[in-house]
């Protein structure tokens, strides 16, 4: 490997920048204190809406659930944002889906203040759309905030659904008016809907601080296909949706066989014995882009492409009256051509190739995985074509990847898979070429099969998951053969 240090380092750099965009985390020993008072606020701001307005009780008893959340705000002229921590009650089920609210108010205003927003749902379908998140609308009405105590109405459009909201002022003055953007997103950390903070589908394998008790546990992503079934067995699922980094250096020795040569610039065509050396291998680098998805609970699809630098060292050995004979060349007369002086009769005439190896690789494969409590399986089955740029060479690869782990997991939502296993790899490569004789001015046309010797190898490897969106993996190939393998990647899920 030419720099696995520097690599690993620019792993560790671009999760930083990333975790340094994501939102507060939650202490997993706080979580269950932070649904408390979100709950207990719920309780208020009903408690302040009924009591300033009793009709709406008649409404809440009518709802399908209802949503509570207070913010905290601050406008100037133009702009303003609130944001805050709410609570959906869906009375369905009897569950609770913690929700993030964000607020954006564009129009008249000046204040500082701090209130309460409930929303009224009137089916399953307007829950399932606020559930879902992403950015509303809404426009308020009847501006009467002005003192702690004062209420307004608005309407919020999320996903195509209208649901009607109320305000209640708790703190502080605000006069305005304006249009209003939101932002839902579900608190996955407080919300126990089957999502995996790692990256397997596993099955009673609770993180600290988890959702206990009205757990709605209901699979809202498109995959994988029968997603909700496994979740209604236990089951907790990864993000189905990856994109990784990844980075493979490997070295091997090689096999050699199915040689033709042919003189120069004639093309390699005719089949010739040889003798192949010990010292045969290839070396190469392949950083490579890998967009994945689980399309069943338990199976995962992907497909690679990567660029491969590296070189390949052929070494082999002719018999030169074979060779003369290839190459046409008369040693009988009696003034002989000058290459006879160096092949005629000789066994082993050496030929010491290499090769720089330069191309694309394209990759597709599967993962068929699964865990129970700490422990899990995972098989992962590839298959890679190399198009290599400086030749006509190319290579097919397929690998069988069998491990065995068990999971670690610590606080806030971070883990730690350690695995053991073994690697099969068959790894072919063809590579035509022109290679000078030795002590001649003539050279020879040749194409070669370059296969890998050691197809078994043991491994270790590991997975830390620094949350339910991001994981970094190293894994180490090279337990009882020849082959060297590093493999390195982050891993970004949605």
């Amino acid at each position: 490997m030419r720099n696995p240090l520097g690599f690993c380092l620019g792993i560790f750099a671009l999760f930083t920048l990333a975790a340094c965009s994501s939102k507060t985390v939650i202490p997993s020993g706080e979580r269950e204190a932070v649904r408390q008072q979100v709950e207990q606020q719920a309780k208020t701001a009903i408690e302040r809406l009924v009591a300033l307005n009793p009709n709406l009780q008649q409404e809440l008893d009518q709802a399908e659930g209802y949503f509570s959340s207070e913010l905290s705000s601050f406008k100037v002229p133009v702009l303003g944002k609130s944001s805050g921590l709410g609570a959906l009650y869906n009375k369905q089920d009897d569950s609770i889906t913690y929700m993030d609210v964000e607020r954006y108010d564009v129009g008249v205003g000046l204040g500082l203040s701090s209130y309460y927003i409930i929303g009224l749902f009137e089916d399953q379908q307007s829950i399932d759309a606020f559930t879902q998140g992403g950015w509303g609308t809404g426009v308020s009405a009847e501006w009467r905030l002005g003192e702690s105590g004062q209420t307004y109405a608005s309407t919020i459009e999320v996903n195509q659904h209208n649901i009607p909201a109320y305000v209640v002022n708790d703190s502080g003055a605000n006069v305005s008016g304006s249009a209003v953007l939101v932002n839902l997103s579900r608190n996955e950390e407080l919300t126990d809907s089957g999502l995996n903070k790692t990256t397997l589908p596993m099955r009673d394998t609770k993180s600290p601080g988890s959702q206990t008790e009205h757990s709605p546990r209901k699979w809202d992503r498109v995959l994988p296909f029968y997603g909700q079934r496994v979740i209604d067995l236990g089951y907790d699922l990864p993000l189905p949706i990856g994109i990784s980094f990844i980075y493979v250096d490997t070295y091997q020795h090689m096999d050699l066989d199915e040689l033709e040569v042919g003189a120069g610039g004639s093309g390699a065509n005719v089949p010739i014995d040889f003798v192949a050396f010990s010292d045969n291998d290839n070396h190469t680098q392949t950083p490579q882009i890998k967009v994945d998805a689980w399309i069943f609970p338990f199976m995962n699809v992907f497909g690679t492409f990567g660029r491969i630098t590296g070189e390949a060292n052929v070494n082999f050995a002719l018999n030169g009256d074979d060779l003369l004979e290839q190459l046409e060349i008369d040693c009988s007369g009696i003034i002989s051509h000058p290459a006879c002086r160096v092949l005629e009769g000789k066994e082993t005439v050496p030929f010491n190739v290499n090769v720089d190896v330069d191309g694309y690789s394209y990759s597709v494969g599967t993962v068929l995985a699964g865990g129970w409590r700490s422990y899990f399986l995972a098989v992962p089955l590839t298959f890679t074509y190399a198009d290599m740029d400086r030749t006509n060479s190319d290579g097919i690869v397929f690998s069988a990847v069998p491990r065995a782990g068990k999971l670690f997991q610590f606080e806030d939502d971070r883990s730690l898979a350690v695995y053991g296993g073994v690697s099969y790899l068959d790894s072919e490569l063809r590579i035509d070429g022109n290679q000078p004789i030795p002590g001649t001015d003539l050279s020879i046309d040749y194409k070669i099969r370059q296969e890998n010797t050691d197809k078994w190898q043991g491994l270790v490897g590991a997975n830390f998951n620094f949350n339910a969106y991001w994981s970094a993996m190293f894994e180490y190939v090279g337990f009882g053969g020849d082959r060297r393998q590093f493999i390195a990647g982050l891993n970004r899920r949605f």
